[in-house]
């Protein structure tokens, strides 16, 4: 069973145990995300920024297009660019 805290991923925990060790779990999604870190998300319509939050499910992106004013998937920048 997968429990989801805020953005946090605490698989096969408690609560209890998930609140006693807070500060593991955030270092643990800190270093996960890392490499993601340095890379801009961009729209796959078009290759624009989002406008607003862009939201993150099942490692999948969605948010609104600053270009398109319009829902659409986000992808990490490709290093080549």
């Amino acid at each position: 069973m997968s429990k989801v805290l805020g953005l946090i991923r605490a698989e096969g925990y408690t609560k209890d145990q998930i609140e006693e060790n807070i500060d593991f779990f955030i270092e643990q999604d800190i270093i996960a995300q890392n490499g993601e870190d340095d890379k801009e998300l961009l729209s796959t319509c078009c290759g624009a920024g989002g406008l607003g939050n862009i939201h993150e499910f099942d490692g999948e992106h969605y948010g609104l297009c600053a270009r398109c004013k319009d829902r659409c998937s986000f992808e990490y920048e490709d290093e080549d660019n």
